[in-house]
């Protein structure tokens, strides 16, 4: 009699807690965008969204800072050089928008230029082992202007 009503008692205990034998599910991996964003330190970028912005989540808040503007725009400043993903969500709670922000030391990109070789790395090509000459020059290039004074010397006999 004991043992039934012992049974009869983690019958319903059992009845009443059954996540307590049930095993979590794996994780899933929740997709993520591949939208880039690249800013250079103390650049800024303003964004506009077709949504209301309710929240911004930063993973590294000291690679950018995100200022509110508008209810639907949003200004990204790159702090210091690093990479961390952006989410952006919207007054429902929904995510609108993801991607990864990568923060350089400068804004811009390099700038390659061929042209023809000089008579004097023609000669110095003659010298070289294959005889080759990669003529060209290399300037640092922001949104505004190209730099002469970041220009790197000619390359030759690559």
């Amino acid at each position: 009699m004991k043992l039934l009503a012992l049974a009869a008692l983690c019958a319903t205990s059992l009845s009443m807690f059954p996540a307590a034998l049930v095993h979590a599910a794996e994780p899933t991996e929740i997709e993520q965008s591949h939208a880039q964003i690249t800013l250079g330190v103390d650049e800024t970028k303003t964004f506009r969204f077709d949504t209301q912005i309710s929240r911004v989540d930063l993973s590294n808040e000291g690679v950018v800072r995100a200022f509110p503007q508008a209810g639907n725009q949003i200004r990204l400043t790159g702090i210091s050089s690093g990479r961390t993903p952006v989410a952006i969500y919207g007054p429902d709670g929904s995510r609108i928008y993801s991607a990864t922000i990568t923060v350089t030391a400068e804004s811009g990109h390099m700038v390659r230029i061929y042209r023809q070789p000089t008579r004097e790395e023609m000669k110095a090509a003659g010298n070289s082992a294959d005889g080759k000459v990669d003529a060209s020059d290399e300037y640092w290039c922001t949104p505004l202007a190209c730099n002469d004074s970041r220009r790197i010397t000619p390359t030759n006999n690559r």
